[in-house]
């Protein structure tokens, strides 16, 4: 019987694990080739290109041939070109928007999509619009990357401005026939920021009432523009060349007619792509007439409606401007004179309302009287009234206060009815202190308090304590 060589058979056992092994590794090395040719098929079917980079410290990991092919260069000359850093590929444009956008986006989410320009290779250095969408992805290393495939969109993004700048057209002329439209006997402006020049033209003639060179240059020709109106439209329409702006003022100009009316004026102003303002076109309507209708109204909200003076809010609103805006100096001062009809309520409920309207009535023609157009006289209760006088000596306050308690202190009569009247005055100054609206009135309200003290018919002045 034979028996087996135990060092042949380990022999054999060797060179069969061998085979199996060689046979094993030349199987994965032809299927690594075939997936390397597929992926390489695969990268250069990407309509743009691929590369992909170190999250933490931005270097070029990867860059695909599609990217050197878009930026006409070799691999070398795109690392050198770019420091190996993705970040200065990106325009000094953008670069900064970019880099915050991917921080922002980074925490919350895979993939990132990003419009951005980068510089050519070319003498030029023209500038390639690219539109970026990177997923993000972690190495066995541990290490972050994000892949990116860009996609060339320069040729969009000509079209697309174009169509902006077709749009922004259609938009301006749109504006301005809307403008138009609003119109019936009105003026267009047509103002060219590049040229300074100003056109002004009449609607319903479509005649050019006149062109003014050098507009903002000589002051925006301040001859037509109402003087205390000037500074207000110069500021606005300053800032109308800015920015793109759609806005209202209202002022006041010999622009229509040759005499000062108030108008309108409705404007929009326009800039070219590089952001350039090059356009203010508007159009002035004649709103004299609704002005006089507002003051009308104004003065009827201002107004206490039975005597036609001022009323409460009315008086205080208009002695506090003054108060503001004017001190006195020497032996003048500033007069508030509080007064009430003394014992009012017994008229009113002795003879009836009406009665007491009419003493009402006689109150105030009489300080109309007593008094100047320039004194401010309000009605602020039913039988309380405040004269301010400005600018005037202490005397001659005081003695208009002994006329009013002589003019009021007599019989009324009026339907067959007959009532004695008088009045109480307080009087309070300023003194050329710098004291408020307030305290004035505080002072002459208690002046008038002590007045009725000292039993009525009388006028007190207040003295600092």
């Amino acid at each position: 019987m034979e028996h087996n060589n135990p060092e042949k058979l380990a022999g054999q056992f060797h060179t069969d694990s061998y085979e199996a092994l060689r046979n094993e590794y030349n199987a994965l090395h032809n299927e690594l080739k075939d997936t390397r040719l597929r992926l390489d098929l695969l990268l250069d079917s990407i309509v743009g290109g691929l590369f992909s980079y170190d999250v933490i410290t931005g270097k070029f990991d990867y860059i695909g041939k599609g990217v050197l092919s878009m930026f006409h260069c070799d691999e070398r000359q795109f690392r050198e070109r770019y420091f190996n850093l993705f970040e200065l590929m990106v325009s000094t444009h953008d670069r900064e928007a970019v880099m915050k956008q991917i921080d922002n986006q980074l925490p919350y989410y895979q993939t990132i999509e990003l419009t951005y320009r980068a510089n050519r290779f070319s003498m030029d250095d023209s500038l390639l619009w690219i539109y970026h969408k990177a997923r993000l992805f972690t190495d066995h290393d541990g290490r972050k990357k994000y892949y990116v495939v860009i996609t060339d969109i320069t040729e969009q993004k000509l079209i697309q401005d174009e169509l902006n700048r077709a749009n922004q057209k259609l938009y301006e002329e749109r504006e301005r026939n809307r403008l138009i439209g609003e119109t019936i006997d009105e003026i267009q402006i047509d103002y060219d920021v590049k040229a300074d020049i100003m056109t002004y033209l009449r609607f319903s003639k479509r005649e050019k009432i006149n062109v003014v060179k050098n507009f903002m240059k000589d002051g925006m020709s301040s001859d037509f523009i109402y003087p205390d109106d000037y500074d207000n439209v110069k500021k606005e329409f300053s800032q109308a060349l800015t920015r793109p702006v759609k806005q209202a003022i209202e002022y006041r100009t010999t622009i229509m007619t040759g005499e000062y009316l108030w108008v309108r004026l409705n404007y929009a102003s326009f800039e070219d792509k590089q952001h350039q303002m090059i356009k203010v076109f508007g159009i002035l309507k004649d709103i004299t007439e609704e002005k006089r209708e507002q003051e009308e109204l104004m003065k009827q909200i201002q107004l206490d409606p039975m005597t036609g003076i001022l009323n409460k809010v009315s008086t205080q609103t208009a002695i506090e401007e003054y108060m503001q805006q004017y001190r006195t100096f020497g032996d003048h001062v500033h007069a508030l004179i509080a007064i009430d009809t003394d014992y009012f309520k017994d008229v009113n409920d002795t003879f009836g309302h009406l009665f007491g309207d009419e003493v009402i009535m006689f109150v105030v023609k009489t300080l109309q009287k007593i008094f100047d157009s320039e004194d401010i006289i309000g009605r602020t209760g039913g039988d309380e009234f405040l004269v301010f006088m400005k600018d005037v000596r202490k005397e001659t306050a005081i003695k208009r206060a002994c006329y009013l308690n002589s003019a009021i202190n007599k019989e009324f009569v009026h339907d067959g009815k007959s009532v004695q009247l008088s009045c109480s005055i307080g009087l309070a100054f300023t003194d050329h202190d710098k004291i408020d609206y307030m305290t004035l009135f505080q002072r002459a309200d208690k002046a008038l308090y002590l007045a009725k003290e000292e039993g009525r018919n009388c006028y007190h002045v207040y003295e600092n304590e």
